[in-house]
Order: structure tokens, then C-alpha cells, then sequence
């Protein structure tokens, strides 16, 4: 736009412009649709508010979990040795 200005402050009214009214309008209309495909898009949805206290215990749980493994009695394993070698 700017070269346009320039060029017309630089010539006379009677001299032939660089620039046609036609390749101006063609720019103005390429101009035009490439901005129409950005401005014309739906408004994203919102995001819905999360819940950081559950997820939070959630994981609190999990890692208790992981932390603390499962130890058996010895005493039921014992027995549940003593249960397979007996005679059936």
C-alpha cells in the first residue's frame, strides 16, 4: 500500500501509475480471503474447570500403592506350603 502512495505522490496526475486499479483490487481481494479463512473460524470452547483436589488424592493413593508393597505373613505361608504337601 505504501508503494502505491508513493508511486501517485511521485507522478503527475496525468502520468500512467506502476500500479492498475485491477492488480490493485486483485491484491485487495487475495488479501481478502486469506484473512476470511482466519477471522471466520468458531470461538474455541471454553475448558471446562478441572478437579486438581481429586487427581491429586488420586495420585496420592497410587503412590501409596507403589510405596508399600504387599508383604505376606510368614505364618500363611507356612501353612498354605504345609496345605500342598499333604497327602490327598
Amino acid at each position: 500500500m505504501t508503494a502505491v502512495k508513493s508511486d501517485r505522490a511521485s507522478k503527475e496526475l496525468f502520468q500512467d501509475p506502476m500500479y492498475t486499479c485491477d492488480q490493485i483490487i486483485g491484491t485487495m481481494d487475495s488479501l481478502k480471503k486469506d484473512t476470511e479463512g482466519i477471522f471466520n473460524l468458531p470461538p474455541p470452547k471454553p475448558k471446562s474447570p478441572e478437579k486438581p483436589a481429586e487427581p491429586a488424592e488420586d495420585k496420592k493413593e497410587d503412590e501409596k500403592k507403589e510405596e508399600e508393597p504387599i508383604i505376606p505373613d510368614p505364618d500363611d505361608v507356612k501353612e498354605s506350603l504345609n496345605k500342598d504337601d499333604a497327602p490327598m
